[in-house]
């Protein structure tokens, strides 16, 4: 018995030795599955930690595009189809932020209670001032208004200075006097343009007409409620950093206040004896102006401005908007002023504009029953039309609708012009002409940097006279459009769009669609401007006309739709108004030889510098010499059986055409519209008419009946 129970001891022990080995080995096999502990590093310094935390906590954000989705289709001309613009997909989830780590450390607010308010920073390069105040992190980096000053150049010291004494008053370098100076080191302080005396209506108005400017001994003047306001803000012991640097600073630099000499008062001085702040501004008018059609007014006779401290601002007041004096009627003309401290008047006045006294043979109610009868009987959707007598506008009239049964013609209403839009191009070369950045009959390949040829003539140059008057040889494939300027230039080099025909040469006429793209985009390499822009910068902005090749840049309301005879749709607004923006050079080739969209009282604004050689009233547009080269004949040729006529460049040339003996013109047809301009050169009467939806034949001249008709009976008319 005992030797049992001594054998059961002994079991039991080895059990318990079993079990303790197997629960060590357990232990030592998870210990294989931890990862190595780091090695030890020492704690990084604060510093090192913040910057890296800002690190990860603004890493950008990626932003999500998608393309945007198809647009309704729309019957497309034989041209390129073209691309559809990516958009920023709105309903894409925003890019998530990674958060920060459970036990990175965070940037907390600090207790700003004992810090100044304010920082301020000269820019002693830009002479501006930025005053900062801090952010939740105790920074000076939340900008909080800018000022106009006028440092020292080199005498104004580079550095960090701290604010110290302040005085109203203050005797300076010169024998002169500064108000609230604020002392920023030594002898620099703050402080406001000098005095001659310590009074505020003392003021050296030269010296303040230098505000933004280097002008100083080595102090840094301000206006005079910017130095007052560093004086009652900024304590003593307000930091201030000089530095130099070309850009002014986050809120940018303040347009100096400028005064007439002898004012004596800063404008900004809130003083109530300041005359700036209890006199008025004044701009008043001695009774209507009255002109002759055609004849641009004196607008400043009788006019006069006079600031709240009784000088005379009068050569300072503009024009909001100058009216058209081209027409006969009334109208306003609206004057502004603005003064020194920023306050603005507006005027408006009375134009007269009567008859000239050239005798008129215009009969406004017969013109419109001609317009009407011609509307009727070719069923047309819309029709507008300007009348020209005397190289003026004497009217404008129009019939029907811009858009069926919704929107009605108007003589303001932009439409299609086709390829009218070429004298638009032709324009743009004139102007350059005139600007001596093209020549006419140079080569084109100086404008693309290469050397453009026929291949079939590679001796051959071709000119831009060649492409105005349609004898380029190119082909006139509207397929043959590709974007972009250096696009065309390889299509050029490869010879693919040129025919059989030598350029330059009479024979070698062909009507020429592509060729006026290439035209279009020579000119942009020229000037390195898209042609549109140029157009609108420098001819239709000084003859008041709203008019593009790029329709998406037009009010939607401002447009006609086009219709077809049977006045189905051709062309919508919607199709027009989404049509691609782009700002490559050659973006917009296939525009420029039919896409123009202009009324047809400003289209009669180009006539009429036409018929002026070259100017609008007195606002010169092109060169005398310009119009008389667009106006040359270079060869006599013919549509079909239709009577011959003198191609120009690119106008086209008739003696006896509607009773005239002479009769420049050119014509459009496309998508459902019909459009003619012409102009008699001796006497100075023209006709611009565009339809819409007009069933139409030709007459004698090749000129759609709904426009000849119109044309002829209103020259016959002004005869």
């Amino acid at each position: 018995m005992h030797i049992f129970k001594r054998g059961c001891i002994k079991l039991k022990k080895i059990l318990i030795l079993i079990c303790t080995l197997s629960l060590l080995l357990s232990l030592f096999a998870c210990s294989q599955d931890l990862p190595e502990a780091p090695a030890p590093t020492a704690e990084p310094a604060a510093a090192q930690v913040k910057a890296e935390h800002i690190v990860k906590l603004h890493q950008p954000l990626e932003e999500s595009y998608i393309s945007a989705d198809k647009e309704p289709e729309h019957r497309k001309p034989l041209v390129y189809t073209e691309n559809v613009e990516p958009v920023i997909n709105d309903e894409a989830e925003p890019a998530q932020t990674a958060k920060p780590a459970e036990n990175e450390e965070q940037r907390a607010p600090v207790d700003t209670s004992d810090y100044n308010k304010y920082l301020i920073k000269v820019n002693r390069l830009a002479n501006c001032v930025t005053i900062y105040t801090f952010d939740e992190y105790g920074e000076y980096t939340v900008p909080v208004k800018a000022m106009v000053c006028s440092c020292g150049g080199e005498n104004t010291p580079l550095g960090t200075f701290s604010l110290s004494d302040k005085y109203t008053w203050a005797f300076l370098m010169g024998g002169v006097w500064g108000q609230y100076s604020s002392r920023v080191f030594q002898g620099i302080l703050f402080h406001s343009v000098p005095y001659s005396e310590a009074s505020p209506d003392t003021l050296i108005t030269e010296e303040y007409n230098k505000l933004g400017t280097t002008a100083s001994h080595g102090c840094i003047r301000l206006p005079q409620r910017d130095a007052k306001w560093i004086f009652d803000n900024c304590k003593a012991g307000t930091e201030v950093i000089i530095y130099d640097d070309s850009d002014p600073g986050p809120l940018g630099k303040p347009q100096p206040i400028r005064i007439p000499e002898g004012c004596g008062w800063d404008p900004t001085d809130t003083n109530l004896d300041n005359p700036w702040h209890s006199g008025e501004l004044v701009l008043k008018a001695e009774g209507e102006l009255i002109t002759q059609v055609g004849k641009r007014p004196d607008y400043l006779r009788g006019v006069s401005a006079v600031d709240p401290c009784g000088n005379d601002i009068t050569a300072s007041v503009s024009l909001v908007k100058e009216p058209n004096y081209m027409v006969i009627g009334k109208s306003s003309v609206i004057y502004s002023i603005t003064d020194a401290l920023g306050n603005t008047k507006l005027l408006k006045r009375l134009l007269v504009v009567s008859p000239s006294a050239t005798a008129s043979n215009y009969d406004s109610e017969r013109a419109r029953s001609i317009v009407n009868a011609a509307a009727a009987k070719y069923n047309t959707m819309g029709l507008s039309v300007a009348v020209i007598e005397n190289g003026q506008i004497a009217d404008c009239l129009a019939n029907g609708y811009a858009v069926y049964n919704t929107i009605k013609m108007t003589t303001d209403t932009k439409i299609r012009v086709a390829s009218i839009s070429k004298i638009g191009v032709a324009f743009a070369a004139a102007r350059l002409y005139d600007e001596g950045l093209i020549s006419p009959y140079e080569d084109i390949s100086t404008y693309w940097g290469e050397k453009i040829r026929n291949p079939r003539f590679p001796d051959t140059p071709i000119t831009i006279r060649d492409i105005l008057c349609h004898t380029s040889s190119m082909t006139s494939n509207d397929e043959d459009y590709v974007l972009g300027a250096e696009n065309t230039l390889q299509q050029l080099l490869s010879g693919e769009v040129f025919s059989w025909v030598e350029p330059g040469k009479e024979s070698s006429f062909m009507y020429n669609n592509y060729a006026f793209g290439v035209l279009a985009v020579t000119l942009e390499l020229a000037k390195n401007q898209v042609l549109d822009d140029y157009l609108k910068e420098t001819i239709f902005k000084q003859l008041d006309i709203e008019a593009s090749y790029s329709t998406s840049t037009l009010k939607p309301e401002d447009m006609a739709e086009l219709y077809n005879p049977d006045w189905s749709v051709e062309r919508s607004i919607y199709h027009m108004a989404t049509r691609p923006k782009r700002s490559d050079l050659g973006g917009y080739i296939w525009y420029y030889a039919g896409n123009l969209t202009i009324s047809a009282k400003d289209l009669g604004k180009l006539v009429t510098v036409l018929i002026n050689d070259g100017k609008y009233g007195s606002t010169r547009i092109l060169s005398p010499e310009a119009v008389a080269f667009l106006e040359e004949p270079q060869f006599t040729t013919a549509d079909g059986n239709y009577p011959e006529y003198k191609q120009c460049q690119p106008l086209r040339y008739r003696s006896g055409m509607y009773g005239r003996d002479s009769l420049y013109y050119h014509t459009g047809t496309a998508f459902g519209v019909f459009a003619l301009m012409c102009y008699d050169p001796d006497s100075g009467d023209g006709v611009v008419v565009i339809s819409t939806g007009a069933t139409t034949g030709y007459d004698d001249y090749g000129i759609a009946s709904v426009c000849g008709s119109i044309a002829e009976q209103i020259l016959d008319m002004l005869k």
